[in-house]
């Protein structure tokens, strides 16, 4: 699995996407007034693409009333738009595991 999730490191950033580390994450969701919501957050093995990898899925949510950012009510403005964009974009990896946000 440790070279799985090499390959599928370099397969994401070939296609263009870009590396960052779990703080940097931290950061820009906070920039765009989201954060990493830890009920909505896990850990799994993803063996659904080509490459079997460990990975995190980060549930996000709106930091004023922790309302899921992908909630119908939740808020659709510029910030989710560049959320949305920072998303499809950006990857981080944290203790070898692929963080999917």
């Amino acid at each position: 699995m440790e070279n799985d999730i090499n390959c599928e490191i370099r397969e994401m950033m070939d296609s263009g996407m870009t590396k960052i580390s779990s703080d940097c994450l931290i950061r820009e969701l906070a920039s765009l007034g989201y954060e990493i919501d830890p009920a909505m957050t896990f850990n799994y093995i993803n063996n659904g693409n080509k490459n079997k990898y460990k990975a995190k899925s980060c549930g996000i949510r709106q930091a004023d009333n922790k309302q899921s950012a992908f909630h119908w009510q939740a808020r659709r403005d510029a910030n989710f738009d560049a959320l949305q964009k920072f998303r499809l974009n950006t990857f981080c990896v944290d203790n070898c595991r692929i963080w999917e946000i």
